[in-house]
């Protein structure tokens, strides 16, 4: 039984992380028939009524007061407000497959942020690795900006917002989990992601004159909206949510590596998007830096009695 028990974080990071992956194919999609705040708000709304169906049904329980709602808050504005707006501008104005690799940063901006607040430990050799995954992305960066694509510059600055969002997100995870669910946590996530972004997306729609659920009638926008309203959503939210309370703030983001690959292969293989020598480069410098990050936080520090090790 402990064993089962000691596995289910590995599991649950490992599923977040192929859901999300695939996640960035689907927004890439979508985004051919909805504009970004129109996704994201369709999605979230999606996600809301989802868990409000499965809450009446009695499959899941969220026991909520106002007082806790403004407890969350904050972590809701970073995830999903901030991250979902900078990354799907991000996929608008990049790629899924670069979306991909810019997304597996989020460890080195946790540690940093982890080692501030939580007063979790960097050695040297953490910091090294941390030098290396940056060393990727801004070999990714520049090479990618010198090639002249349009609104690239703006698309990387929208990604490295949703970077930060997701690493301050991942350590006030840490904290908000010791009082609340995971359910709980991502059912306040999914209620703030659909008002904000809805209110923007129907503000947006009035202005320039399209219509707000028009892209329901598209098969493909249909596909993408599922995989994103219930999948990414609420599946792979609660999954990162649920694997936060059992690691730390740095383990938990360490699945970020597995998003990386199949965000990649997604968006070279379905999206047959060009996957250049350099991104190969910068991909391995990212994920060296955050393996070698995590692995010697792994031997210079020992796991809290709540914690299971991600790396030995």
């Amino acid at each position: 039984m402990n064993n089962k028990r000691a596995l289910l974080p590995y599991l649950s990071g490992v599923g977040f992380a192929i859901i999300f992956g695939f996640s960035f194919m689907f927004s890439r999609v979508a985004l051919r028939y909805a504009s970004a705040m129109q996704l994201v708000g369709l999605r979230f709304m999606l996600a809301v009524a989802v868990l409000l169906l499965l809450k009446t049904f009695k499959i899941i329980k969220i026991n909520l007061r106002l007082k806790d709602f403004w407890a969350i808050l904050p972590l809701a504005f970073f995830q999903p407000v901030l991250y979902f707006a900078g990354e799907t501008y991000g996929i608008k104005h990049t790629s899924a497959s670069m979306s991909g690799i810019f997304m597996s940063l989020i460890p080195v901006f946790t540690a940093g942020l982890a080692y501030i607040f939580l007063k979790e430990k960097l050695n040297r050799m953490q910091m090294l690795f941390i030098v290396i995954s940056l060393a990727g992305v801004v070999l990714i960066s520049v090479m990618s900006l010198s090639g002249g694509q349009a609104g690239l510059g703006i698309g990387i600055l929208f990604l490295m917002l949703a970077v930060l969002s997701a690493a301050v997100y991942a350590v006030l995870t840490r904290k908000l989990t010791k009082t609340y669910s995971a359910i709980e946590i991502t059912f306040v996530m999914m209620v703030v992601g659909a008002l904000a972004f809805n209110v923007l997306g129907l503000i947006d729609s009035s202005v320039k004159g399209y219509a707000y659920f028009a892209p329901l009638k598209e098969t493909p926008f249909l596909w993408s909206w599922l995989f994103l309203g219930v999948l990414s959503s609420i599946v792979a939210f609660f999954l990162m949510t649920y694997t936060g309370s059992k690691v730390s703030a740095s383990q938990n983001m360490l699945f970020a590596n597995l998003v990386t690959v199949i965000a990649i292969l997604a968006g070279g293989i379905f999206l047959k998007e060009k996957i250049t020598l350099y991104q190969i480069i910068g991909s391995v410098l990212i994920i060296a830096g955050v393996w070698g990050a995590n692995y010697f936080a792994a031997d210079s520090d020992e796991p809290a009695k709540d914690e299971v090790p991600i790396v030995n």
